[in-house]
């Protein structure tokens, strides 16, 4: 990626979360918002929009329609499996994209059109509501374990599209495929002739396949995002490959923006107002998803 010195300026978030009288994140977004479109720019303009737009998908009537597709999932997995007669168990958890995350996100795919001129958009942000679907088969993964996320794919592409009438959405980008097998010789790769009759032509438009192409630090997962009340990102791996890939998703994320240049969000913990999140004595609390990715459903009321 080509360097410059331009870069977007984005008012401090810390003003919003920090201030005395905020005390929820709604109240702090709404105070970001007001920034944003006080700079009159028109990028931080669509940034306010999308803010907008995943607000309202959080709204908790929206949110009840999402909590009863993804509990239909659920009872449609645990049926399937008990007719097919495994006897595994598959770990669910929900999970809501942490709010600086979210921020950071838009400030990436906003410098990348602006000032690189990247074909993108922040349109492209697909996973701020989503599923984590983990057959658990032990600590190590088999190609036999493997070949189950291949099969519960299906499945969870059968009940969104043909009992939920859902459609699933284009993928987006690949990124950092660079992966070199010497390097990891604990991550199990499959072969295309493995999964070629649990991996429908059809599904390479919409699945991406990071068992078959895993990134280069040796991420594996398969994503698949669907069009029902609101987008919702389905994620599937071993719980293997959830113990040894998990710690690797902000290195990734480290190493995405090299090369980029601009202003992330770095919060001011000690002086966050917010209630739900604390940081004392080095510990960080936070219940409420404003740093970390939390179950959209265990929040404060």
């Amino acid at each position: 990626m080509n360097s410059t010195n331009e870069k977007l300026i984005f008012p401090d978030f810390n003003l919003a979360v920090c201030g005395k009288d905020i005390k929820t994140i709604y109240e702090a977004e709404n105070v970001y918002r007001q920034m944003l479109l006080e700079t009159e720019s028109d990028y931080n303009v669509l940034y306010s929009n999308k803010l907008l737009e995943i607000r309202n998908m959080l709204k908790p009537h929206n949110l009840s329609l999402v909590k009863k597709d993804l509990e239909g999932l659920i009872r449609h997995l645990t049926v399937w499996k008990k007719q097919m007669g495994y006897n595994f168990p598959i770990y669910f958890e929900r999970r809501k994209k942490s709010d600086t995350k979210c921020h950071t996100k838009i400030r990436l795919l906003l410098t990348k059109q602006y000032i690189y001129g990247e074909d993108v958009t922040l349109d492209s942000i697909q996973d701020t509501l989503g599923i984590r679907i983990m057959p658990c088969f032990g600590n190590i993964d088999t190609l036999e374990s493997i070949k189950m996320c291949y099969k519960i794919l299906d499945e969870t592409i059968n009940f969104f599209t043909f009992k939920k009438g859902y459609n699933p959405r284009k993928k987006g980008n690949m990124f950092d495929l660079n992966f070199e097998s010497q390097k990891h010789p604990e991550v199990v790769v499959p072969q295309s002739q493995d999964i070629a009759d649990l991996f429908k032509p059809t599904y390479s438009s919409y699945v991406k396949d990071y068992y078959i192409t895993p990134k280069s630090d040796g991420y594996q997962s398969l994503h698949i995002v669907f069009d029902g009340y609101s987008p919702i990102e389905v994620q599937i791996r071993t719980f293997a490959t959830d113990l040894r890939v998990d710690s690797l998703h902000d290195k990734y994320n480290s190493r995405r923006y090299d090369g980029v240049e601009f202003d992330q969000v770095i919060l001011d913990r000690e002086h966050v107002n917010i209630h739900g999140y604390g940081f004392v004595n080095g510990i960080l609390q936070d219940k409420v998803g404003l740093e970390t990715s939390i179950d959209p459903y265990n929040q404060l009321y």
